[in-house]
Protein backbone atom coordinates (compact mmCIF):
# COMPACT_ATOMS: atom_id res chain seq x y z
CA UNK A 1 0.00 0.00 0.00
CA UNK A 2 1.09 3.47 -0.80
CA UNK A 3 1.03 5.76 2.39
CA UNK A 4 1.42 9.63 2.43
CA UNK A 5 4.54 10.95 4.51
CA UNK A 6 2.63 11.44 7.78
CA UNK A 7 1.27 7.46 7.35
CA UNK A 8 4.73 6.17 6.95
CA UNK A 9 5.95 8.20 9.91
CA UNK A 10 3.62 7.08 12.27
CA UNK A 11 4.57 3.67 11.08
CA UNK A 12 7.47 3.77 11.70
CA UNK A 13 7.02 5.31 14.86
CA UNK A 14 4.02 2.39 15.68
CA UNK A 15 7.17 -0.30 14.27
CA UNK A 16 9.85 1.04 16.69
CA UNK A 17 7.93 1.69 19.87
CA UNK A 18 6.50 -2.07 19.21
CA UNK A 19 10.09 -3.27 19.60
CA UNK A 20 10.89 -0.97 22.30
CA UNK A 21 7.86 -1.72 24.17
CA UNK A 22 8.01 -5.59 24.16
CA UNK A 23 11.75 -5.84 24.78
CA UNK A 24 11.44 -3.64 28.19
CA UNK A 25 8.28 -6.27 28.94
CA UNK A 26 10.34 -9.24 28.37
CA UNK A 27 13.25 -7.90 29.67
CA UNK A 28 11.44 -6.84 32.76
CA UNK A 29 10.24 -10.43 33.41
CA UNK A 30 13.35 -12.05 32.47
CA UNK A 31 15.23 -10.48 34.94
CA UNK A 32 12.62 -10.78 37.74
CA UNK A 33 13.07 -14.49 37.10
CA UNK A 34 16.34 -14.53 37.07
CA UNK A 35 16.83 -12.31 40.38
CA UNK A 36 14.57 -14.62 42.16
CA UNK A 37 16.06 -17.82 41.29
CA UNK A 38 18.78 -16.59 42.35
CA UNK A 39 17.69 -15.58 45.29
CA UNK A 40 16.08 -19.00 46.09
CA UNK A 41 19.61 -20.62 45.34
CA UNK A 42 21.28 -18.46 47.49
CA UNK A 43 19.15 -19.41 50.25
CA UNK A 44 19.64 -22.87 49.36
CA UNK A 45 23.50 -23.54 49.25
CA UNK A 46 24.56 -20.19 51.27
CA UNK A 47 21.80 -19.76 53.57
CA UNK A 48 22.25 -16.15 53.15
CA UNK A 49 18.69 -14.19 52.27
CA UNK A 50 19.57 -11.21 50.62
CA UNK A 51 16.54 -8.54 51.38
CA UNK A 52 17.46 -6.28 47.74
CA UNK A 53 16.82 -9.43 45.98
CA UNK A 54 13.17 -9.45 47.30
CA UNK A 55 12.17 -5.91 46.93
CA UNK A 56 13.86 -5.74 43.34
CA UNK A 57 11.50 -8.61 42.31
CA UNK A 58 8.48 -6.30 43.49
CA UNK A 59 9.79 -3.50 41.38
CA UNK A 60 10.33 -5.21 38.40
CA UNK A 61 6.74 -6.76 38.79
CA UNK A 62 4.98 -3.42 38.88
CA UNK A 63 7.43 -2.57 35.89
CA UNK A 64 6.40 -5.36 33.66
CA UNK A 65 2.27 -4.56 34.48
CA UNK A 66 2.83 -0.68 33.46
CA UNK A 67 5.36 -1.39 30.84
CA UNK A 68 2.94 -3.92 29.19
CA UNK A 69 -0.11 -1.72 29.22
CA UNK A 70 0.75 0.11 25.96
CA UNK A 71 0.77 -3.76 24.45
CA UNK A 72 -2.64 -4.33 25.50
CA UNK A 73 -3.21 -1.00 24.33
CA UNK A 74 -1.66 -1.17 20.94
CA UNK A 75 -3.35 -4.69 20.46
CA UNK A 76 -6.68 -3.71 22.01
CA UNK A 77 -6.93 -5.90 24.00
CA UNK A 78 -8.55 -4.43 26.40
CA UNK A 79 -10.90 -5.93 28.39
CA UNK A 80 -14.57 -5.18 27.25
CA UNK A 81 -17.99 -5.67 28.55
CA UNK A 82 -19.54 -7.90 25.80
CA UNK A 83 -22.73 -7.54 27.19
CA UNK A 84 -23.34 -3.82 26.38
CA UNK A 85 -22.70 -4.79 22.52
CA UNK A 86 -24.99 -7.94 23.12
CA UNK A 87 -28.03 -5.32 24.71
CA UNK A 88 -27.37 -3.04 21.24
CA UNK A 89 -27.75 -4.96 18.31
CA UNK A 90 -26.27 -3.42 15.02
CA UNK A 91 -23.24 -2.24 13.84
CA UNK A 92 -23.94 1.49 13.89
CA UNK A 93 -24.42 0.45 17.88
CA UNK A 94 -21.43 -1.15 18.23
CA UNK A 95 -19.27 1.33 16.39
CA UNK A 96 -20.72 3.87 19.28
CA UNK A 97 -19.69 1.48 21.80
CA UNK A 98 -16.54 1.31 20.76
CA UNK A 99 -15.78 4.84 19.97
CA UNK A 100 -17.05 6.03 23.65
CA UNK A 101 -15.11 2.66 24.99
CA UNK A 102 -11.59 4.20 22.78
CA UNK A 103 -12.47 7.83 23.94
CA UNK A 104 -13.03 6.93 27.92
CA UNK A 105 -9.86 4.72 27.63
CA UNK A 106 -7.62 7.51 26.06
CA UNK A 107 -8.96 9.81 29.09
CA UNK A 108 -8.40 7.63 31.80
CA UNK A 109 -4.65 7.48 30.72
CA UNK A 110 -3.91 11.04 29.99
CA UNK A 111 -5.37 12.02 33.62
CA UNK A 112 -3.68 9.27 35.24
CA UNK A 113 -0.66 9.78 33.51
CA UNK A 114 -1.32 13.57 34.45
CA UNK A 115 -1.89 12.61 38.05
CA UNK A 116 1.54 10.20 37.61
CA UNK A 117 3.30 13.56 36.97
CA UNK A 118 2.25 15.90 39.30
CA UNK A 119 3.14 12.96 41.96
CA UNK A 120 7.01 12.09 40.48
CA UNK A 121 7.32 15.85 40.23
CA UNK A 122 6.30 16.29 43.96
CA UNK A 123 8.08 13.44 45.29
CA UNK A 124 11.19 14.62 43.95
CA UNK A 125 11.38 17.56 46.18
CA UNK A 126 11.30 14.86 49.24
CA UNK A 127 14.11 11.79 49.77
CA UNK A 128 12.02 9.07 50.13
CA UNK A 129 14.62 6.03 49.53
CA UNK A 130 13.63 2.30 48.90
CA UNK A 131 14.07 0.40 52.00
CA UNK A 132 16.20 -2.20 50.96
CA UNK A 133 18.28 -1.10 48.05
CA UNK A 134 18.26 2.70 48.82
CA UNK A 135 17.46 3.87 45.11
CA UNK A 136 15.06 7.61 45.41
CA UNK A 137 11.58 6.47 44.84
CA UNK A 138 11.45 9.38 42.25
CA UNK A 139 12.94 6.99 39.83
CA UNK A 140 10.10 4.56 39.94
CA UNK A 141 7.57 6.71 39.68
CA UNK A 142 9.71 8.26 36.55
CA UNK A 143 9.19 5.33 35.11
CA UNK A 144 5.28 4.13 35.36
CA UNK A 145 4.74 7.86 34.27
CA UNK A 146 6.66 7.52 31.08
CA UNK A 147 4.70 4.07 30.43
CA UNK A 148 1.74 5.75 31.14
CA UNK A 149 2.60 8.36 28.64
CA UNK A 150 3.08 5.59 26.26
CA UNK A 151 -0.14 4.20 27.03
CA UNK A 152 -1.84 7.96 26.59
CA UNK A 153 0.09 7.90 23.23
CA UNK A 154 -0.79 4.20 22.24
CA UNK A 155 -4.88 5.31 22.90
CA UNK A 156 -4.60 8.73 20.16
CA UNK A 157 -2.97 6.02 18.23
CA UNK A 158 -5.85 3.88 18.24
CA UNK A 159 -8.26 6.56 17.82
CA UNK A 160 -6.41 7.99 15.17
CA UNK A 161 -6.11 4.59 13.29
CA UNK A 162 -10.15 3.53 13.80
CA UNK A 163 -12.04 7.01 13.37
CA UNK A 164 -9.48 9.30 11.36
CA UNK A 165 -7.58 7.96 9.26
CA UNK A 166 -8.51 6.69 5.45
CA UNK A 167 -7.07 3.09 5.99
CA UNK A 168 -5.66 0.75 8.73
CA UNK A 169 -2.14 1.34 9.88
CA UNK A 170 -1.52 -0.62 12.37
CA UNK A 171 -2.69 -4.42 13.16
CA UNK A 172 -5.51 -5.09 15.27
CA UNK A 173 -5.46 -7.75 18.37
CA UNK A 174 -8.02 -10.05 19.03
CA UNK A 175 -10.96 -9.92 21.31
CA UNK A 176 -9.12 -12.22 23.74
CA UNK A 177 -10.32 -10.47 26.94
CA UNK A 178 -14.13 -9.70 26.47
CA UNK A 179 -15.85 -10.28 29.69
CA UNK A 180 -19.79 -11.32 28.74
Amino acid sequence: MNYNAFERTLRRFDKAMSKIETFLAVGCISLCGLILLFSILNRLFFKIPLRWTEEACRMLLILTIFTTQPIVTRERSHLKLAFLSEMFKGKKAEKVLDFISDISVLAIFLTIFLLFLRYTLSSMKFTQLSPAMGYPMWILYGICTLTFLDSTVRAIMVCWDDYFAKRKLFPRGGDDFSVN
